[in-house]
């Protein structure tokens, strides 16, 4: 039988992903970095970006307190401004990110970062990951990109070490979901697979009659 795993990843019109429950992004944030350190051993990515979009009253305090923090923008295009944050300064950027501003006016600030990361406990699965990581990077399969605005939002790659017709499947995706602060949507899971003529991945939709019940 073809070895298979399960991907997890919303399609290319949910570009931002899902937007997390709690609309308080300090809470949602906890909640996200809870989900984290119960169950991903990780790295943080780069590039990190900051941008501030101008047309917001909240754009000049917000723009000042960037500054301040990171120095002047890299780069301008229009009325955008961009900001290459460093590893060191990921967490003073998340500070500002998460501060409270008026909802029903247009937040200028967006920052975005990604987690590369596999599954804590994961070593039992190791040997199906390594069939899957030709073109995957090595030590983390897996990443989840954060992007923090008016709202949190989180663009999950998840693969889930198991066979699709395996009952453990299920149970893993349960287990996380006590966690996760978001809903899985049954519509964005897919198998993969290696393409033996190009030694690459492939993707396939998962059987019509599958479901996260």
């Amino acid at each position: 039988m073809e070895d298979e795993v399960v991907l997890y990843h919303p399609v290319k019109s949910a570009s931002f992903g899902h937007a997390l429950r709690k609309r308080d992004k300090s809470k949602a944030f906890d909640e996200l970095q809870n989900f984290v350190v119960n169950h991903l051993s990780m790295k943080i990515d780069s590039p990190i970006s900051l941008q501030l979009y101008e047309g917001s009253t909240f754009y000049e305090a917000c723009y000042a307190q960037v500054v301040e923090a990171f120095g002047p923008p890299e780069s301008k295009c229009g009325r955008v401004s961009s900001w290459k944050i460093i590893t060191d300064d990921l967490n003073k950027a998340i500070e500002i990110g998460l501060q409270k501003r008026e909802t029903k006016a247009m937040d200028p600030f967006r920052l975005s970062f990604s987690y590369l990361f596999k599954w804590n406990n994961e070593n039992m699965m190791q040997e199906v990951i390594n069939n899957f990581t030709d073109s995957i990077d090595q030590q983390f399969h897996s990443w989840v990109r954060i992007t923090i605005s008016h709202n949190i939002f989180v663009q999950p790659y998840f693969i889930f070490p198991f066979n699709p017709d395996e009952p453990q499947l299920k149970s893993f995706i349960h287990h996380l979901s006590r966690d996760l602060p978001f809903t899985f949507n049954s519509k964005y899971f897919r198998r993969l697979s290696k393409n033996k003529s190009n030694n690459g991945i492939k993707y396939r939709k998962m059987d019509r009659n599958w479901s996260l019940a």
